[in-house]
């Protein structure tokens, strides 16, 4: 009988081991998976990085055109305001012209 008996907590032993490393396997695949993941988040993350760059850049140029559009406007406003007392001066040149032809 303590044949049969060792030879049956023998088993149990083996198979407890053999459980224990399938464990442990699991736990290593795991493990590799959350690396790899994690590799993949930091890979994420820079890409994520580099596209906020070129958006930043992006919008420091849009508002560079603005800007420049915004002093063309300006510039052109300026003229029309400098071409209105002037083209009212010519006008009334030529009113006075046409007032001394005839009157005359």
């Amino acid at each position: 009988m303590t044949n049969v008996g060792t030879r049956s907590n023998r088993g149990k032993r083996e198979r407890a081991t053999d459980d224990e490393n399938a464990f442990d396997g699991a736990i290593k695949q795991q493990n590799n998976l959350v690396k790899i993941d994690e590799g993949s988040i930091s890979k994420l993350l820079m890409e994520i990085r580099d596209i906020e760059k070129t958006i930043n850049n992006i919008i420091v140029q849009i508002n560079n055109s603005l800007d420049d559009i915004t002093k063309e406007k300006t510039l052109v406003n300026e003229q029309q305001t400098l071409k209105a007392p002037m083209k009212q001066k010519k006008v009334a040149m030529q009113i006075n012209i046409i007032l001394i032809y005839t009157n005359t």
